[in-house]
């Protein structure tokens, strides 16, 4: 019996069971789907406390005060809108979404935040904002955003910050769109146009910023860890380094902290500098490196004009640049050919330590010790390479004269202060053997000390083991002092065979350019003659003035040179007035080709100009005979011959069988101007001009035939040159 009920009552108590269900369902339906709900998220470790819930219908529900956590993330929201499409995809609405995610230390372990398997249609999240927490500081704050999902694309619109320990980005995005694809812990976005109205990127040191579109071709996200990497970044960026303003177009990649970067069309805000293209590379690490290759850099700076600049810069908490490649201009006139002789300058931020070297001719530190003051150095071994580096940088022909050789280097060390202007050197020199032109210095060692706008006192000296000048040979002792912008220098005596020079000082002012010098007393003999020098004078605005006189006692007479001044404005110019007494012809011309003279002449050359001290610019001369009781006045056919050919002149011959002629004068004053020479003979009868006048009877007359005619300076040095070397005019 009870097995014939059994079947009965078990279907009784099932349609009970089912009647009982169809009323919960239809009474309490709600309540259901929210039990329904609950256990389906607690599988996902979810929490979740809603108010107002409604269901809509079997696939649609909205909920009030909407609220959902995770152990590191939570979703609050005024009002949440769920429903699945006949295709099977979830479609979600929030409104004033607020999305916060804690990031785990890297010490933690962690599952990550996993995404149930789910279809999406398409999620609105109106007026969001997102906060991403790494140890209690808030790292990604996004704000007043639009966020639009489908399937597979996405479109945002808001405010972006970003905050790190060493990076912040601060953006306003107008539109970003973009596709897109979920993971178990991240999302990986493809193929994003970002629009912004403005977006900056800062670091410590750099800031990038732009208002124009930008394109990425990759971007993937990881929550746990939290890591972005960026492939594929193309854009039009305004990027600062350290004060200077640069505009671009980028190309960028970002992964595990590190940036790569390409820069092409690269130019500086406010300054006639720019370089074709930059290769960069990046590490945002705790200590952030930057190391990048650059090409084509070309400048019209006032002191740096440069082309075709190739180098590199790296930064590491010190800025390395290596220029390797191209040519410049400094300063108007220094010339660079960085292929022969590549720079290195290395510095910090904070420009404590500067570093700078050329190739292998100098090294030169700079470090400062306070706000305006710094401590500089300089060191060369190789005083032959600066030596050539200046002559074909500067092209001055002084330093192709020079010539060193042996053991060699050069040192500077001192201090100097921007606000005051005030330096406090000294310069240390050694060289073995130095040459120039008809000079040479044998084991140079000085010390030469220089101190500007300070009350500093610098002591040095300069010590040359011997100086040779053209058969000359004496040691050479200075002792300096510098202070207050002027210099001193005490020349110890010199004493030799040939050569006796009494002690003398030099005083140059730095700031005023000036030069004075005390009473110089030598004496020099030769073997022609004996030279006493008495002279003091002072150089100022390119001009060196004497007072005193060089005297020499020569072919037993004397010549007197006075008003000595030196122009070095433009080119090298000496002027000088020459007298001289007493001069014995025939020691004069018994060892030339001119040909003999015998006898005595006195006279002058005033106001003698010589460019670069040798060639003649403007004179006014006068030669005439001094009679002396006992010496004979005689001159030989070939002097009278050369004369004729030098100065124009007809001899007329009293007597034309012999070799040399008595006469009664010598005299004729010449004229240099503006390039033509004029002579004339200094005594006149009626429509004649004698520069040579014959005796009472017998004798020779030379006739100036050319009275009112000048010639070339240049012929005329020709002609001399021609009779001296016994040619046939």
């Amino acid at each position: 019996m009870k097995r014939y009920l059994k079947v009965p009552i078990i279907a009784i108590l099932s349609f009970i069971v089912i009647v009982l269900g169809i009323y919960t369902i239809i009474s309490f339906k709600t309540s259901l789907v929210g039990f329904v709900l609950n256990i389906y998220l607690k599988k996902y470790d979810l929490y979740q406390n809603f108010k107002n819930m409604k269901v809509n219908s079997s696939s649609s529900l909205s909920i009030d005060g909407f609220f959902l956590k995770k152990k590191n993330v939570s979703i609050k929201a005024n009002k949440l809108h769920f429903w699945i499409d006949k295709s099977g995809r979830i479609n979600l609405t929030l409104e004033k979404p607020v999305i916060t995610v804690v990031l785990k230390k890297a010490s933690e372990s962690s599952k990550g935040f996993a995404v149930p398997p789910l279809k999406i249609g398409s999620v609105d999240l109106n007026d969001l904002t997102l906060k991403i927490k790494r140890n209690d500081k808030e790292i990604v704050n996004i704000n007043n955003a639009t966020l639009k999902l489908t399937n597979s694309a996405l479109d945002f619109a808001g405010r972006v910050l970003i905050k790190t320990n060493n990076i912040f980005m601060d953006g306003d995005i107008h539109n970003l769109n973009c596709t897109y694809s979920l993971f178990k812990n991240g999302v990986a976005i493809r193929n994003i146009k970002i629009l912004p109205n403005k977006l900056s990127l800062k670091t410590k040191d750099l800031q990038f910023q732009t208002d124009k579109q930008i394109t990425i071709e990759n971007v993937a996200i990881k929550f746990f860890p939290f890591s972005v990497s960026i492939s594929g970044l193309k854009g039009n960026v305004l990027s600062q380094f350290k004060g200077i303003k640069v505009s671009c177009t980028a190309l960028a990649d970002y992964r595990d902290k590190r940036a790569t970067f390409v820069l092409k069309g690269v130019k500086v805000i406010g300054k006639p500098l720019g370089i074709r293209s930059v290769k960069a590379k990046i590490s945002f690490d705790k200590r952030m490196s930057v190391s990048a290759l650059f090409d084509n850099l070309t400048s019209d700076l006032d002191d740096f004009v440069s082309q075709d600049i190739r180098g590199s810069l790296t930064y590491d908490g010190v800025v390395r640049l290596k220029i390797l490649d191209g040519q410049a201009i400094a300063f108007n006139n220094v010339f660079f050919d960085f292929s022969q002789d590549p720079l290195k300058v290395s510095f910090d931020p904070s420009r404590t330590v500067t570093e700078i070297s050329l190739d292998d001719l100098f090294k030169s530190t700079i470090k400062r010790i306070a706000d305006d003051n710094y401590r500089f150095s300089f060191f060369t071994d190789n005083l032959t390479g600066i030596s050539k580096f200046l002559s074909d940088s500067l092209d001055v022909q002084v330093f192709r004269d020079i010539h060193l050789e042996g053991e060699q280097f050069a040192r500077i060390f001192g201090t100097v202060s921007t606000k005051t202007r005030s330096i406090v050197a000294l310069a240390q020199v050694f060289c073995g053997a130095l040459s120039y032109k008809n000079l040479k210095f044998f084991d140079v060692n000085a010390q030469l000390p220089l101190v500007v706008n300070s009350n500093a006192l610098e002591k040095g000296n300069i010590k040359i083991g011997k100086l040779e000048f053209k058969g000359y040979a004496f040691p050479l002792h200075l002792r300096l002092k510098s202070t207050n912008n002027e210099i001193f220098a005490h020349f110890y005596p010199i004493k030799t065979q040939r050569f006796d020079l009494k002690p003398f000082n030099l005083r140059f002012d730095v700031n005023k350019k000036t030069l004075a010098f005390s009473k110089i007393k030598a004496r020099i003999f030769t073997r022609l003659s004996k030279i006493f020098i008495d002279l003091s004078g002072k150089y100022s605005d390119g001009i060196l003035k004497t007072l005193g006189t060089v005297r020499a006692k020569a072919f037993d007479g004397s010549v007197k040179i006075k008003d000595i001044s030196l122009k070095l404005k433009d080119v090298p110019i000496v002027s000088m007035s020459v007298t001289f007494d007493h001069l014995n012809l025939k020691k004069i011309t018994q060892n030339t080709n001119f040909g003999l003279i015998t006898g005595f002449i006195k006279g002058y050359i005033k106001d003698l100009s010589l460019v670069n001290f040798k060639y003649p610019l403007s004179f006014t001369a006068k030669v005439e005979t001094e009679d002396v009781k006992g010496v004979s006045k005689r001159i030989s056919l070939k002097a009278v011959n050369s004369i004729s050919s030098v100065g124009g002149g007809v001899a007329s011959i009293a007597v034309p069988f012999f070799k040399s002629f008595p006469y009664s004068t010598i005299g004729f004053t010449a004229t240099l101007k503006n390039g033509q020479f004029e002579i004339h003979g200094l005594y006149k009868s009626k429509d004649k001009e004698y520069i040579i006048k014959k005796g009472f009877l017998i004798g020779i007359d030379v006739v100036n035939m050319n009275r009112n005619n000048s010639i070339e300076w240049g012929d005329f040095v020709n002609r001399i040159k021609r009779v001296l070397r016994g040619g046939s005019e």
